[in-house]
C-alpha cells in the first residue's frame, strides 16, 4: 500500500528522476516485506495511474486527424463514451430489451381429425406427385401438422399411404354406387374425380407391393369392393362364379386404366370406350357361361 499512496500523492509533481528514486525505494521496502507485497503494489499502481489518465483519453486520440502514428494503427481500440447524465426534464432511456410477442398456440388436435388430415394430404399430394416422392414431411406439412406424427398415429410412411388406400377405395364406392349393372357406365363416365381416386388406389397398390408391403394388406378393402359390385346384378341364372369373374374382369381393366393408360398413350376416348365395354359385361354373362362352364362350381381343390 505504501507504493500506491506514493503514487497517489505525488505522481502529478515528480519528473523522472523523482519516479526512479520512488521504484527504488519500493524495491528495498520489498526485501523485507516479500515479493507478494511487491507485486500487490505493482497493481494497486497501474490501477491509480489508470484511474488518473482515463478522463483525459478522448476518441481523437485515435484519429487520424491527430496526428499520431502510433495512435492512428491502433485499429483495435475501442473508447466506451460515459452514458449522460439524468436530469429532471430528461426523459429515461428506452429500453433496448427484445420485446416478445407470445402468438396463439393452434388448437390441439384429437387423434382422428390429426389421422383424417394426414390422410387426404397424402390422397392430394398423390394425385399431382409420384408416391415416390411424397415423403412423411411434405405429408405433414400439407395437413398442419408435426412430422413426428406420422411415426406416432400410423407407425411408418408405408402404413399412412396404405390408410390412404382404404380411404380413397371407400370414397370411389360411395361416389359411383350404382343402384344396378345398367347404371355402371354412366356413373363411370361422369365421376371423373372417382376414377381419379380409383387410378390412385391401384398406383399406390404396385408402388407399396413394390416397397415390401404384403399384398393381404389391401385384400380387405378389395374383397369389400369385388362384393358390393358382385351383388349388383339382380340375375338369378347367373352363376356366383360367373359374377365373379366377371367382376375381376371389370377391376383388372380399371386397374389397368388406371396404372397403364399413359404408357399405353391412350386417348380419352379410348378410355370411355373400355368403361363402356366394363359395363355391359353383364349383358354377355350368358354366353360366356355357357361356352367357359362357368355355370357349374368351381372344382375343389386336391389336398
Amino acid at each position: 500500500m505504501a507504493a500506491a499512496r506514493t503514487c497517489v500523492d505525488a505522481i502529478g509533481d515528480m519528473d523522472t528522476t523523482e519516479i526512479n528514486v520512488r521504484i527504488a525505494a519500493s524495491r528495498v521496502r520489498t526485501r523485507t516485506r516479500g515479493f507478494r507485497s511487491f507485486v500487490y503494489d505493482i497493481r494497486i499502481v497501474a490501477y491509480c495511474i489508470h484511474k488518473m489518465c482515463t478522463p483525459y483519453i478522448t476518441e481523437d486520440c485515435f484519429t487520424e486527424s491527430s496526428g499520431n502514428p502510433a495512435c492512428r494503427d491502433a485499429r483495435y481500440a475501442r473508447i466506451m463514451p460515459s452514458a449522460p447524465k439524468r436530469t429532471a426534464q430528461s426523459p429515461a432511456p428506452k429500453s433496448t430489451s427484445r420485446q416478445t410477442t407470445t402468438q396463439p398456440k393452434p388448437p390441439r388436435l384429437s387423434r382422428e381429425e390429426a389421422e383424417l388430415r394426414m390422410i387426404r394430404a397424402a390422397i392430394d399430394l398423390i394425385l399431382t406427385t409420384p408416391p415416390g416422392d411424397v415423403t412423411v414431411h411434405k405429408i405433414a406439412k400439407s395437413a398442419g401438422v408435426h412430422h413426428d406424427y406420422v411415426a406416432r398415429y400410423f407407425g411408418s410412411r408405408e402404413e399412412l399411404l396404405a390408410r390412404a388406400i382404404d380411404h380413397a377405395t371407400l370414397e370411389f364406392v360411395v361416389k359411383i354406387a350404382p343402384s344396378n349393372s345398367e347404371q355402371i357406365r354412366e356413373k363411370l363416365s361422369n365421376n371423373p374425380d372417382a376414377i381419379a381416386l380409383y387410378a390412385l388406389r391401384s398406383r399406390l397398390i404396385m408402388y407399396l407391393v413394390a416397397c415390401g408391403v404384403s399384398p393381404e394388406r389391401f385384400r380387405p378393402t378389395q374383397a369389400l369392393l369385388t362384393y358390393r359390385t358382385q351383388n349388383l346384378s339382380p340375375r338369378t341364372d347367373l352363376s356366383d362364379r360367373t359374377k365373379r369373374n366377371m367382376v375381376l374382369i371389370g377391376t383388372l381393366l380399371l386397374h389397368g386404366i388406371g396404372t397403364m393408360d399413359e404408357v399405353n398413350d391412350m386417348t380419352e376416348q379410348e378410355k370411355q370406350d373400355l368403361y363402356g365395354f366394363i359395363s355391359v359385361l353383364g349383358t354377355m354373362s350368358d354366353s360366356v357361361q355357357k361356352s367357359l362352364g362357368w355355370d357349374k362350381p368351381t372344382p375343389k381343390k386336391r389336398k
